[in-house]
């Protein structure tokens, strides 16, 4: 039986390909995110090192069935078209049961204080003057107080998804 040429070749790339495809996607060469809150109250989040005077610092880790840093077509499409903002300070259980419900979704969010003073005005005019806290903003839509079910249902309503997972 003639053997062709060639052929180690052509495995010896294919078991290359493989080997470096799997290289590359291992948790060892996945980059460290973290956030933390910067001196004038607004979260920041980044692959370098938080600044020395940086409060509540804490690690982004990927999602489960998802490359990190990818996220889906609706997610970008509800981003996009429904951006979502988080107005809120140190008000307890509303404000964190808020903040956890939307990372348990995986939902993207600016988190603004309106208790520092260069934030003040900008929530003042969003409120008509009221300065309850938590707000939820998405897209247009303003959301006072925390009400669990109300929020999925808003947050439903522009795309966003349930579970971070298929996100």
């Amino acid at each position: 039986m003639k053997r062709m040429r060639g052929m180690g070749i052509g495995a010896a790339m294919v078991v290359a390909v493989i080997f470096c495809g799997a290289w590359s996607i291992s948790p060892a060469s996945a980059q460290q995110i973290r956030c933390w809150t910067n001196p004038s109250g607004s979260r920041e989040c980044s692959d370098l090192p938080p600044p020395a005077d940086a409060k509540s610092v804490s690690d982004v880790r990927g999602r489960a069935g998802r490359i990190d840093g990818q996220e889906s077509f609706a997610q970008r499409q509800a981003t996009d078209r429904f951006p979502v903002t988080l107005w809120s300070n140190e008000c307890g259980e509303p404000c964190s049961n808020a903040r956890k419900l939307l990372t348990g979704r995986g939902v993207p969010f600016s988190d603004r204080n309106p208790a520092l003073p260069e934030m003040q005005e900008e929530f003042k005019r969003l409120t008509k003057g009221q300065m309850n806290v938590p707000l939820l903003i998405v897209g247009t839509a303003q959301l006072t107080g925390f009400e669990e079910g109300q929020w999925n249902s808003t947050l439903d309503a522009a795309g966003y998804s349930r579970s971070p997972s298929s996100a």
